[in-house]
């Protein structure tokens, strides 16, 4: 926009009609035409800029991919060892430092993922038991046909 700019000042590129944006057009393709190894130079600068940017953000999304992996791993094992405690009869207490990938987790977090892992784990055992064709209580209630899951009302869990 700048060599534009300057272009509409350059007497050289100056067009005097009587239509100000005729002017201005003819002046820019003028600058265009003068300039045109200049503004190529800018198209490939540009172009490696946008390839810059893509293979940067490629690689922060792999190493976003790469620490939620590690984080989930990590969380794994202190419910594995909050589990283990909880058998031996023993109380779990989160590790004060973190985790050699960096993950830092708060006693109430493990139980928490421990109890829902559970939770979790009976819902699937569950589920493995009962044929494919579940219905909830009252889901053949008020069934709209051209609704999926019209119908459908969980409790919330107590």
């Amino acid at each position: 926009m700048n060599m534009y700019a300057l272009g509409v000042s350059d007497p050289a590129t100056t067009v005097d009609s009587d239509n100000p944006q005729i002017d201005t057009a003819m002046s820019a393709a003028l600058t265009f035409a003068k300039e045109s190894s200049r503004f190529a130079l800018m198209s490939i600068y540009e172009q490696r800029l946008n390839r810059s940017i893509h293979k940067n953000l490629a690689t922060l999304r792999e190493l976003q991919a790469e620490r939620r992996r590690n984080y989930e791993h990590d969380l794994d094992e202190e419910v594995t060892i909050a589990r283990g405690n909880d058998i031996n009869g023993l109380p779990y207490k989160a590790p004060a430092w973190p985790s050699r990938n960096g993950s830092v987790f708060s006693t109430a977090q493990v139980l928490a993922a421990a109890n829902r892992e559970s939770v979790v784990y009976h819902a699937m055992s569950t589920v493995g038991m009962k044929s494919a064709n579940i219905q909830f209580a009252g889901a053949s209630d008020n069934i709209d046909p051209y609704r999926p899951n019209s119908g459908m009302h969980l409790a919330a869990a107590a």
